[in-house]
Parts: C-alpha cells; structure tokens; sequence
C-alpha cells in the first residue's frame, strides 16, 4: 500500500454521530458483531458480550491509565500558553506540546505555582526542566491537570466527572495522553460475568502517545513504522496468551493498542521496548484472532489496521456504512464493533 492510496479509505459521517459523552452505564453502548468468514453482521448491546465469545477465549485488554497531561502555563509577561505532556526523556527533562511560540531558556509558572524552564524546541515539540521526578509531576497534575480528550469533544461533561469517564475501570499504569477506547466500554459487572462465563482475561500495558492524533503522512509509508510507543508485557501474562495460541483458543484484542503490542512482540520477541509497527492491508495477523475495537477515523492508521484485520477493504467500508446508516456512534466515547 502506498501514501497515495489513503484516499480510498475516508467514508462520510454526519458530526451528530461523533459521540461528545460515553454512553451510560458504560456496558449500554451499542455492539455490531462482525463475523469474516460468513459476512454476517448482529446488532446488539455490549453488556451482551459474553454469548459472542467461545468458552475459553482469552480477552488481552490493555491496562495503561491516562495522565491528566493537559494544563495551562502562564508567562512573566502576562500571557498564557496550555501545555500537553508528552514523556518523559531523561530524569528532571519532559517532552510537551505548547500551544504557542515560547523562547529556549524562558520560565513559566503552571497552574498550581511549578516552575519549568524551556530547555528544547524542536519541529513540533518543547522540552522542559523541572525539579519533580516522574511520580512527582503525575500527581502534581493528577491535582491541577486535565484530560487531554480529543478535539472532536466540543461538549464534555464537568472536568471532574470527565476524570473518569476517560479512564478505564481497569486503568492501572500511568503513562498514556489518550485511552485505549475500546476498553472504556468495560463495567467491573461485565468483567465478572465474564469470568463466570469462563472467558478469560488477561491485560498488557501500551502507554497511548500523540502519534494517535497525527494523521498519516508519507514519511509513514516510506520508512513503513508509526509514531512509536512504549509497551510492557509480564512474563506470566504473555505466557498465559502463548498457552491459548497453542491450544488454538481465541485471543481476542481489546483495541488497535494491544493488537499493536501483541503483533510487535511476535516479531521482536521482546516483553517490553517501543513499537513502531505499522498495520496496514496486507499485513499477515500471527497472533490476533479476534478483535474489539471502536469506529475510527477516516484515512487513520487505526482504520488501516482494521482493513488489514478484516483482509478487505470494501467489506470495512461497507460495515462503517452500516453504522453510520444504524446511528451507531463514532469515536472515543463511542460504540463498540466485535470482529470474529
């Protein structure tokens, strides 16, 4: 697939479809269950998850929690810049998105009286100092920081319930500026009567970086690798996946992020590092079987891993235009598609 091809994959969607608030309770989203092989198509809700998935699947869902990354600096000459976290690069040094031109060496003061000093600027990013260690900046903007939800939000609920709405029930490592969406649909009730159904699940870490925002270029295609990203996978868990592969079980990925990390280390063999694995049609899956995904955006890496999943780009399309034409909702906080 070349850069040149990635008209063919947009398709039209009404704005009133951008889901602006998750639904409530999270399991009522709305679930189109896709089965390849016979084409065949369900509606149903997600809370009724567990009768699409053989007894003895194993669901890999991914366990990253999202940092409140977002918060405004404010200059000593009076104005204000919103700043975006990134990563962290070295101890004390931070990569970040400023929303406006700031001079190397210049001092701001965030929300809350920190100070950081300009150290870095680079094409798109800045680099600042700061006297906290990683655990003490997270919880200094777990007191004064926001969500980083997606542009396409224009109306999000109070910040303060916003903070766990765009949280998963299972968010544990803090690391990601953006949700793995597909497991926002997942209720603590849902997960228990998936165990009681003996579905099995299991969880990996990939911290959610800005390539998620960034669309597609053709530097993407040339060097073949996306933005990269941080995973970690334990020992136990990804034994655990290798006993279902062997005994041809289903591995069901929850999300674009764990088919990412699952297919990264098949290749790599690696249990944690950065993956820059670029999923696009004609991509041959060694691991994943089964996918839960949201709806994505047009012409997006995340919509070319789904055609590669589906192995027909026609076909995908169709099925987004089945949602579209059913009033499914697109997006972050939006419904979930189960593709068997």
């Amino acid at each position: 697939m070349k850069y040149q091809d990635l008209s063919l994959y947009d398709y039209y969607l009404p704005k009133s479809l951008i889901a602006q608030k998750p639904s409530s309770p999270r399991d009522s989203a709305k679930l189109l269950v896709y089965y390849r092989n016979e084409n065949k198509i369900i509606d149903d809700r997600f809370y009724n998850l567990a009768k699409y998935l053989p007894v003895g699947s194993l669901l890999v869902m991914n366990n990253s929690k999202v940092i409140p990354a977002r918060i405004m600096a404010h200059r000593q000459t009076g104005g204000k810049c919103e700043i975006l976290m990134v990563k962290t690069t070295s101890p004390g040094v931070y990569q970040a998105l400023f929303s406006r031109a700031i001079a190397l060496n210049e001092e701001l003061v965030l929300n809350g009286g920190l100070k950081i000093r300009v150290i870095k600027q680079t094409e798109r990013d800045y680099f600042f100092k700061t006297d906290l260690s990683v655990t003490e900046l997270i919880a200094y903007l777990e007191k004064f920081g926001q969500m980083p939800i997606p542009p396409y939000i224009k109306n999000p609920d109070s910040l303060a319930k916003l903070q766990n709405q765009y949280q998963t029930v299972f968010a544990k490592q803090y690391g990601s500026i953006a949700a793995p969406t597909a497991s926002l649909h997942f209720t603590k009730r849902l997960l228990q009567k998936l165990t009681r159904e003996k579905i099995k699940q299991e969880f990996v870490t990939l911290h959610v970086g800005m390539g998620t925002f960034a669309p597609l270029t053709e530097r993407h295609f040339v060097s073949n690798q996306l933005h990269g990203e941080y995973y970690q996978v334990s020992k136990r868990a990804w034994q655990e996946i290798m006993d279902n592969h062997r005994a041809k079980k289903k591995i069901i990925a929850v999300g674009t992020t764990v088919v990412r990390t699952l297919e990264e280390i098949t290749k790599t063999l690696d249990l944690s590092g950065e993956t820059k694995i670029f999923i696009k049609p004609g991509y041959r899956f060694k691991l994943v079987n089964g996918l839960l995904t949201n709806f994505h955006l047009p012409k997006s890496s995340l919509l070319l891993l789904i055609c590669a999943f589906i192995n027909d780009r026609k076909r995908t399309l169709a099925l987004y235009e089945y949602a579209v034409k059913h009033r499914y909702r697109f997006y972050s906080f939006g419904d979930a598609m189960l593709i068997l």
